[in-house]
């Protein structure tokens, strides 16, 4: 019996015509995983150039993180998980974090950030760190037990962050130095029992100098619990509306 040569099939475009319209796209379909699970390494699997062209989908589990996953690539990374079961924890030894996005157009979105542990004292500095530009983090989970911060910024023009909800953290929640055009809303923060410093921090290297320090930020629909602090500079030219009338806002 002859055997027939295996068929590759070469990745091609297809299009579908309606009326007179036209429409292209790349066919996908044979060169994309359906799915990445705990078993997979995220900092490797972002630098896949598949993943410039469709989402990285991560499936319910528990990815133990021993190191900060560097997301460095500026193809437009989109993670998503799969809601309140898809948890990326510190490992117990991991004293960096679970993720620092170095890359620009990133959006992480349905996933649960978490560090916890028996120690009354944080032993994990930030949960996820964001160095990239027009980065959106919406929809997530931040259990900060023993994590100093939540969620901190750098000099990360054009930010989001929405619709998440953060417990916990022994400093301020949400960290953000001298990055432009912040948006910070929607977004719900219950700090431990004790704690007295920022749920969210516009802060500024040198608030006299324009390009060290946050300016026209937006923080606006955030219920941050009864009597806690959302701190900002007065010459940012920043607005605040819509979040809990118990907030504090404190001004510098």
């Amino acid at each position: 019996m002859i055997i027939p040569p295996a068929y590759l099939r070469k990745k091609q475009g297809a299009s579908i015509t309606e009326g007179n319209m036209v429409y292209q796209f790349e066919d996908l379909v044979n060169t994309l995983p359906h799915r990445l699970t705990p078993y997979d390494d995220l900092s490797y699997q972002e630098s896949k150039a598949y993943f410039s062209q469709s989402q990285m989908i991560l499936s319910a589990g528990e990815w133990t993180v021993h190191s900060a996953m560097a997301m460095d690539s500026n193809n437009g990374i989109y993670i998503t998980g799969s809601g309140y079961h898809t948890i990326l924890k510190c490992g117990p030894d991991n004293r960096e974090g679970i993720m620092v996005v170095n890359g620009d157009d990133v959006v992480i979105e349905n996933v649960k950030f978490s560090r916890t542990t028996d120690s009354r004292v944080p032993d994990v500095g930030s949960l996820l760190h964001v160095t990239g530009e027009r980065v959106v983090i919406r929809n997530c989970w931040f259990d900060a037990s023993n994590a100093l911060n939540a969620i901190t910024a750098n000099v990360a023009d054009n930010l989001t962050i929405e619709s998440c909800v953060f417990a916990g953290g022994a400093g301020d929640i949400v960290y953000v130095l001298d990055s432009d055009n912040t948006m910070v809303k929607n977004n719900r923060i219950t700090p431990a029992g004790g704690w007295a410093l920022n749920t969210i921090n516009l802060a500024s290297t040198n608030t006299a100098v324009a390009a060290q320090r946050c300016n026209d930020g937006i923080v606006v629909g955030n219920h941050v619990g009864s009597g806690m602090r959302i701190r900002h500079n007065t010459t940012g030219a920043h607005m605040l509306a819509g979040n809990n009338t118990s907030a504090i806002l404190v001004a510098y």
